[in-house]
């Protein structure tokens, strides 16, 4: 499937394959047992217009079903608010909100409709996978905007410390007891990491790290009025070659980065 192109899939190969071994004979699933005969009229119709292709005619098992939608939308966002109200009104219509389900293709594309469906407060559970802002590292992204936002954030501080080469929980401990006693502003918090001796504080490690850490915070800092400069700023910090070496499907985590920092950029300020 091309959605695995991230590994290395690619289309082309099974349409290749019978051109390349001769003696190939191809057998054709075209009985659907999931969908009805309406979606499959409209997959067949936009199957038919691929330029490549093994030609097919896919057949429905099941009976009749409803029409399937068309909906145009200029961008996610009012994509989102057509979904929402679109369950409130099958809800008003006395559809259980346990029957209705909202796909999407990659896990990025959720983004908007998760936020819109709490903004409407409407209650929800995402299957295979946890809520988009439950995600370790989206959660790892937004702590260093919520730290340079609210210096007294503890979680977020911490969480961001414990984030940088040789910093532990004691010595997260001790940067904590230092700075928090002289700061309350986003901007002492800068000027606290920058003149405070903490370099005394750390370990060899970490203390060759520390000025580039600094260097961060004062640039989120710097542009705590653009969330979206601010989310690249964190990205482009090492915090992307982090993920890339963390975790096994990084590059939807990092798509997943990407989608956020363009939703912030409908916002002028970090709080």
């Amino acid at each position: 499937q091309s959605i695995y192109a991230f590994r290395g899939a690619n289309y082309d190969n099974i349409l290749q394959f019978p051109i390349r071994n001769k003696a190939t004979e191809v057998f054709r699933l075209e009985t659907n047992y999931r969908s009805t005969p309406q979606i499959l009229d409209l997959t067949n119709a936009s199957i038919e217009q691929n330029k490549e292709q093994h030609k097919k005619v896919l057949r429905a098992e099941r009976a009749d079903g409803m029409l399937p939608a068309h909906v145009p939308c200029n961008f996610p966002e009012q994509e989102a608010e057509f979904v929402a109200e679109r369950i409130l009104q099958l809800r008003d219509e006395g559809v259980a909100l346990s029957d209705i389900a909202v796909l999407y293709r990659a896990h990025s594309h959720r983004l908007s409709v998760e936020t819109t469906l709490l903004r409407y407060d409407i209650p929800y559970e995402v299957r295979g996978g946890l809520r988009f802002f439950q995600q370790a590292h989206i959660k790892d992204l937004v702590a260093h905007l919520r730290l340079v936002d609210n210096p007294r954030d503890e979680v977020a501080f911490r969480r961001v410390l414990l984030l940088q080469p040789g910093i532990g929980n004691v010595t997260a401990n001790r940067i904590w007891n230092a700075v928090t006693t002289q700061t309350s502003e986003s901007d002492a918090l800068v000027g606290a990491f920058e003149n405070m001796d903490i370099a005394g504080l750390l370990p060899s490690k970490a203390r060759a790290c520390w000025p580039e850490f600094v260097k961060t915070i004062r640039e989120i800092h710097a542009f705590r009025e653009d969330p979206e400069t601010a989310i690249s700023i964190v990205l482009d910090s090492g915090y992307r070659e982090y993920v890339l070496a963390k975790f096994d499907n990084s590059e939807s985590r990092i798509e997943d980065l990407q989608q956020l920092a363009i939703f912030a950029g409908q916002y002028d300020s970090l709080n």
